[in-house]
């Protein structure tokens, strides 16, 4: 009996100790920048762009996080919001002609409407109101069944953007918050963040040769010249990001080569054919805020890539893009709104060239739908 005792304190105790390990290895190690390093390396990039310098990064990070520390340390309000997911990540200030802009995309995963409306209210806790918010309308934001948790990391800035709009949302703030401790910190027993946090390796950056710590974060560079890293993405201080060169200056021949073998991948669940009752209401009741405001509200649906769409349009559980864009094109005429952009490329004349993946658009395309429309901003 005492063997099987000292036997049975053993096993606890060995469970107890790998289950401390693995919080401490993913808490201190932190590869996505969540917890231990989460709020030095989102203080410090944004930093960095408040100083009007250009980030080159390769190191992983919670976008929600950081555009979250961002707004709340702007100087000064933004005339122009961005809303959405990658694919309008690359709309600047130049692009709009404008010099008030802040990009407010997010992705991993994509941003969901969940997400749009709680950095709006992160925007708007700042006391501000935007002359103009553009918003991203990938054709999966109205599917509840989507699936995608990253808006999780912004779940009380979601219950307290509904309240703005819905009633009926005290209670779910109060749970929500709880929600979002618990979602968050679970993650700290995860076999994949260990994974991730195991295969991390720390690069020190050497910048005007001193040596920043690891709270600086990984693969960060400060340039605006991307032939220093290829493989970064670059950070402007209007939030928008371009991306790494390696991707930028892919030709049609490859665009077309990842279209065929991504299209069973692309954007949602192929089982996905019809908008969500709930979520049109939700979406409909922010749009009519935003209008209440007195904002001018621009809707942008993003386009496929040529030879992505044309193996879409053929397959029956892709619909929902017709049907989305239909919805999305109707509402835009009931209030009265400027509808940028099409998912079909061909509507717009885009080319193959002007896609540097089966789902986002080079420079040169934004500047061909973008000037098409001429929004007024």
């Amino acid at each position: 009996m005492i063997i099987y005792k000292k036997s049975f304190m053993t096993i606890i105790s060995l469970t107890l100790l790998s289950i401390l390990s693995i919080l401490a290895i993913n808490y201190y190690i932190d590869p996505a920048n969540q917890f231990f390093l989460a709020r030095s390396f989102d203080e410090n990039i944004a930093n960095i762009l408040l100083d009007n310098k250009v980030v080159m990064l390769r190191s992983n990070y919670n976008e929600r996080l950081f555009k979250k520390v961002m707004l709340a340390k702007l100087s000064a309000r933004p005339d122009v919001l961005v809303l959405g997911s990658s694919h309008v990540m690359s709309i600047d200030h130049d692009l709009l002609n404008t010099k008030s802009l802040f990009n407010a995309y997010v992705t991993n995963p994509a941003a969901t409407l969940e997400d749009d409306i709680a950095l709006y209210y992160l925007y708007q806790k700042r006391g501000w109101k935007p002359k103009t918010v553009i918003i991203g309308l990938d054709s999966w934001i109205l599917d509840k069944k989507l699936g995608w948790e990253g808006w999780k990391a912004l779940l009380p800035e979601y219950f307290a953007g509904k309240r703005l709009f819905m009633k009926g949302e005290e209670a779910s703030s109060y749970y929500g918050n709880i929600r979002s401790t618990f979602e968050k910190y679970s993650q700290l027993l995860s076999f994949d963040y260990l994974k991730a946090s195991v295969q991390h390796k720390p690069l020190y950056l050497y910048v005007d040769e001193k040596k920043h710590d690891r709270s600086m974060a990984a693969d960060v560079l400060i340039s605006s010249n991307s032939n220093e890293c290829p493989t970064c993405a670059m950070i402007y201080p209007d939030g928008s990001r371009m991306p790494a060169q390696i991707y930028a200056s892919r030709s049609a021949e490859e665009v077309e080569e990842l279209s065929r073998k991504a299209i069973k991948h692309l954007d949602h669940d192929n089982s996905y054919t019809e908008l969500d009752p709930v979520y049109m209401n939700i979406f409909e009741s922010f749009i009519s805020y935003l209008l209440a405001q007195h904002v001018n509200v621009i809707f942008y649906l993003p386009p496929y890539a040529p030879p992505a769409y044309d193996e879409m349009e053929k397959d029956k559980n892709y619909k929902i893009m017709r049907v989305s864009e239909e919805y999305f094109r109707s509402i835009a005429l009931k209030y009265h709104l400027i509808t940028i952009g099409s998912y079909n490329p061909r509507l717009l004349g885009l080319e193959t060239n002007n896609f540097y993946d089966p789902t986002h658009l080079k420079k040169e395309g934004f500047n061909i739908v973008f000037h098409q429309s001429s929004p007024m901003l």
